[in-house]
């Protein structure tokens, strides 16, 4: 598809960015191989100590976090966010966008050793009163099979205060009694450690001044990383340590976390099928401030 034309005025920043006519659109293939190093590297940076990913000895041997897969999906998810036929220019794009979810689902396992492809297309552009939504979903796939899918919601905030509330919008989950609970502190230099495990080094997780200039009050973790906490949590609350029992972690993200926070992740029993168990989640911060809501997983029955 050729590029299209906005109908937005040049001197303002609150009109469409997003070319809803590209939605379908799919870029090249990335290849990404894993190794043992990428895999327990990973790990580490998400304060996961499961066995399972830092020891080959194991009786399924090195087995990478589930969330790896946003590590191996990165080279393909950014092929989306610097088409300025898609976005507008990359500037005012990069300004405004915020992450505002992911929904992972999980296939199998993945073993250092196996060569992901992994390719992304643009899975839709939605207008909302206060900005607008682009959604991105990337496939990762071995010998042909998909292996784990990875959903991606941006979300473009308008610039008119008037439209643009402070925390992230959408109804609130039913909530059952609390099943689980556990604790995670964010290091003073997590921020870093995960920018290299995964690849995410955008200036706002590793550089003070950017962090303010984007509206900050330092600098934040990554989104990412935050739901990589949420799926230890999962993995060793309710899977018996067996990252193959976890299908499906699908979270929104509504504020920042810093280094020095420590966030509470609550876990309540939803209804289940006849395949999976499902649990509503909750993250909330040292001072009541919900970073993450909305948010369930669905886990294989053992």
């Amino acid at each position: 598809m050729g590029a299209l034309q906005r109908t937005r005025d040049p001197d303002t920043t609150t009109g469409p960015v997003l070319n809803p006519e590209l939605v379908g659109r799919k870029y090249p293939e990335s290849r990404w191989p894993v190794t043992a190093e990428a895999v327990r590297a990973y790990a580490l940076a998400v304060n996961d100590d499961n066995p399972a990913h830092l020891d080959e000895d194991t009786k399924t041997g090195l087995i990478a976090p589930p969330m790896f897969v946003v590590a191996a999906a990165a080279p393909s998810e950014i092929l989306p966010l610097s088409d300025e036929k898609l976005t507008g220019p990359s500037d005012e794009f990069f300004r405004r966008m915020v992450r505002g979810d992911n929904d992972i689902t999980w296939n199998d396992v993945i073993h250092p050793g196996d060569v992901l492809v992994s390719s992304a297309v643009v899975a839709g552009v939605e207008t909302k009163s206060n900005g607008e939504l682009l959604r991105v979903d990337v496939t990762l796939r071995r010998d042909g099979r998909e292996v784990a899918r990875v959903g991606c919601g941006y979300f473009l905030r308008s610039d008119d205060p008037k439209t643009n509330p402070k925390g992230a919008g959408s109804s609130p989950q039913m909530r059952g009694p609390v099943v689980h609970a556990v604790d995670m502190t964010v290091t003073a230099d997590q921020p870093k450690r995960y920018a290299e495990a995964s690849g995410d080094r955008t200036p706002i997780h590793l550089d003070e001044q950017t962090a303010r200039l984007f509206g900050h009050p330092g600098i934040i973790l990554q989104g990412s990383c935050t739901m990589a906490f949420v799926g230890k949590a999962v993995v060793d609350g309710f899977c018996e340590g067996n990252p193959a029992r976890l299908k499906r972690l699908r979270v929104r993200y509504a504020r920042p976390v810093m280094p020095g926070d420590v966030v509470t992740t609550i876990f309540w029993r939803l209804d289940d099928n006849t395949a999976q168990l499902r649990y509503g989640i909750e993250s909330k911060k040292q001072d009541g401030t919900v970073v993450i809501k909305n948010a369930y997983a669905e886990i294989a029955k053992p």
